[in-house]
């Protein structure tokens, strides 16, 4: 199912991707930020996974107004991973920027982005999956911690223990050789297994310029995350096991535990060792892992 502003048939700059799901009453503030951006060489690409509420009808309105490129599809409720991978497939622009249901972003936001990767050297790009930057509340307080140096390339073993949201963008044909993986029955896979693995080859310029307005609500899913994890234990395992090869010890323990915190929900934890790829760290850090999932339990959070 979709609803289509008809678009030109050069490719733009960037798709703009939105996941939605029962978000009808948060699109419009996408919307309008997204008509306020000082650089409109792009498409709005919605894909609602399964929404009940009233977001086909508000989407109708929107594209009706003819204001912006707009695409809506439609899917069986899936994920945001599996949004995105629908997503992906469909995208046009060249570069793919993922633009939450609930957020917006600075007018400058597109031609700043744009700009910082014209700023890398034409013949050094292909080393690069993209650009990122910060992201501030709606009091214009940055969220998170920054990155090292006002403009960096960067290293993942300085890029992973950063805190806060983070925002940017990843070129559009890595995406596509780099989907994320679905499980049956499983609702969500971390962000981190597909850009790790983009890190693993390429390099991202980052820049501490914050341009994204982080809006957090209740209905978000890092609201139920520890049941969210229990939830998708396949997805979790993965993450977490490719997290421990790419990390110093002390940082790749915490990923250990978690990896035996919530194995009970795959396929148990004498299995989650014997697929480990550092089994010694594992064994480690089974005894928090453990006690961490018997807490879980008591709080009703593994079910």
């Amino acid at each position: 199912m979709s609803h289509n502003v008809p678009v030109s048939g050069t490719a733009p700059w960037f798709t703009v991707f939105t996941a939605t799901y029962n978000r009808a009453h948060t699109l419009r503030r996408v919307y309008e930020s997204l008509l306020s951006q000082t650089m409109q060489d792009f498409e709005w690409l919605i894909v609602d996974d399964g929404s009940t509420d009233n977001t086909e009808a508000r989407v109708g309105e929107m594209v009706a107004e003819g204001r912006l490129p707009i695409r809506y599809i439609k899917k069986p409720n899936g994920g945001v991973h599996t949004a995105q991978n629908v997503a992906i497939r469909q995208a046009r622009g060249k570069l793919f920027l993922r633009l939450d249901s609930d957020d917006a972003c600075v007018p400058q936001a597109l031609e700043t982005l744009r700009e910082k990767w014209l700023e890398i050297p034409e013949n050094l790009r292909d080393q690069y999956s993209g650009v990122s930057c910060l992201c501030m509340h709606p009091s214009g307080e940055t969220v998170g911690g920054m990155y090292p140096a006002y403009q960096w390339d960067s290293d993942y073993a300085v890029l992973e223990p950063l805190r806060g949201e983070k925002w940017g963008f990843h070129r559009s044909d890595l995406l596509r050789e780099h989907p994320f993986p679905e499980f049956t029955g499983e609702g969500f896979c971390p962000e981190g297994l597909v850009w790790a693995r983009l890190h693993d080859k390429y390099k991202t310029r980052c820049f501490n310029i914050p341009l994204r307005i982080y809006f957090s609500s209740n209905d978000s899913i890092t609201s139920s995350m520890t049941r969210t994890r229990y939830r998708s234990p396949k997805g979790m395992a993965l993450y977490y096991n490719e997290q421990m090869h790419r990390l110093g010890t002390l940082r790749a323990l915490r990923h250990a535990v978690n990896y035996i915190r919530f194995s009970p929900a795959n396929d148990g934890v004498w299995r989650a060792l014997h697929n480990a790829t550092r089994k010694g760290l594992v064994l480690l850090a089974l005894p928090l892992g453990w006690a961490l999932h018997v807490r879980d339990r008591q709080r009703g959070d593994y079910v």
